[in-house]
């Protein structure tokens, strides 16, 4: 006669797995309940092997899910990356909500690793919030791999387009106003200016990171209206890097043709 099978969990105990009885004496004693019911165990189909299943703490057999194994890998990943790169907690919540519907809907087969970072990268457009993945590749992982699964996502999920687009330097205008409290006429000035610069060269703002460009707009319109604003202290109150702020400072004077400052 075969020997039956027995059925051990993660604290050690053995169980019979026709009864659901811990039955290493050794181990627990006899009074103890059952580990699960015998009706419960048939049920969820007691030949799978141990590691398919998740116990609680009162010993209940639960069959693990893998899209919630996947998931919570996933958002682990999301959690890391966006602290490491020292982005808010609300575009993480957003790209986890988005990685829940990814992983539901099992749209693309990719490392864990990559569609945490396709997820922060979709949170981050949809929500106007500047990322370059080429600048933050050591967190993020190849563009071009990331940007595939990213249109990929896009694309069964339905994202909207409009949302899609690269931030343009006008939709930081009126908050960075705002944070250094000028007139309402600044605002319209670096419009008129922005307008003035497309005409101009088109293709000036592409490949360029909006932030820079929008504080030396607004600092150029502040200045035709007679207020003086260092760029030292504008991109000290708006965290964002002088250096490139004063050379795309130069360089929109220069296109303009506003000649030295």
């Amino acid at each position: 006669m075969c020997k039956k099978p027995e059925f051990v969990t993660p604290e050690g105990f053995v169980v019979d797995p026709d009864t659901g009885e811990v039955i290493d004496d050794t181990v627990l004693d006899s009074r103890a309940p059952p580990l699960f019911s015998p009706e419960e165990f048939l049920k969820k189909s007691h030949w799978y092997p141990v590691n398919m299943f998740s116990f609680s703490s009162v010993g209940t057999v639960k069959k693990r899910d893998p899209l919630e194994r996947a998931l919570r890998n996933v958002n682990k990943h999301i959690s890391k990356m966006t602290y490491d790169m020292g982005l808010p907690s609300w575009l993480a919540q957003d790209a986890m909500m988005l990685a829940k519907k990814v992983i539901a809907k099992r749209i693309v087969r990719a490392k864990a690793t990559e569609i945490a970072s396709a997820c922060i990268f979709l949170s981050a457009r949809m929500n106007g919030y500047v990322l370059s993945l080429k600048r933050n590749t050591q967190h993020l992982g190849t563009p071009r791999r990331i940007l595939n699964i990213a249109y990929i996502i896009s694309q069964h999920l339905s994202l909207p387009r409009e949302k899609m687009k690269p931030p343009s330097p006008l939709d930081f205008v009126s908050k960075f106003i705002s944070i250094l409290k000028l007139p309402p006429k600044v605002a319209l000035e670096a419009h008129r200016l922005y307008r003035e610069i497309m005409r101009k060269n088109s293709k000036y703002f592409q490949g360029k990171n909006p932030l820079p460009v929008a504080v030396a707009l607004v600092i150029l319109a502040a200045k035709s209206h007679n207020i003086r604003i260092s760029i030292t202290q504008a991109c000290r109150e708006l965290k964002v890097a002088p250096g490139t702020t004063a050379t795309r400072y130069r360089e929109i004077r220069k296109l303009l043709g506003l000649g030295e400052d």
